[in-house]
């Protein structure tokens, strides 16, 4: 196929959410297996660890997910030991969240695994082809956030 009859945006689109769905599946049973949580359960610690005493609505705005979701989410977490959730005495409806120390360790823990499970998967790319990725991705995300403030 000419390159100037690729679909060039569905097929990028694809290869992306591809990406995202392999990405997203080795992280989830990466996790699982070794700390018992789920990639979103770790998602929420991850936020937490880096927004300490957030609210939830804080991070469903982070990480985009609904409030039901992080309500789930949190309340799983909060079981396991690993959050405190705590009425905002400024504002009686607002959850803050805040990781024990068991949190902590468990998200220290989990970037720690995936950092070293996405590195070997990496060693399939050269620095120079990492580099170009990254370069491309970044052009591609800003396009699409102008884009998206264009709307």
């Amino acid at each position: 196929m000419r390159n100037q009859d690729r679909d060039y945006g569905r097929e990028i689109a694809f290869k992306i959410k591809k990406a995202m769905l392999a990405i997203d599946t080795i992280a989830e049973q990466t996790l699982q297996a070794d700390l018992d949580l789920t990639l979103s359960q770790f998602w929420v610690l991850s936020s937490l660890a880096h927004h300490e005493g957030t609210s939830q609505k804080a991070v469903c705005r982070l990480l985009g997910l609904t409030p039901a979701a992080v309500s789930r989410t949190t309340e799983a977490l909060r079981e396991k030991g690993l959050l405190a959730r705590v009425e905002n005495p400024a504002c009686r409806r607002e959850h803050v969240l805040t990781l024990t120390e068991e949190g902590r360790r468990q998200a220290a823990r989990g970037a720690d695994l995936l950092r070293r499970e996405f590195g070997e998967l990496y060693q399939a790319m050269d620095a120079t082809q990492k580099d170009a990725l990254e370069r491309s991705l970044d052009t591609l995300l800003e396009a699409l956030r102008t884009h998206h403030r264009n709307d």
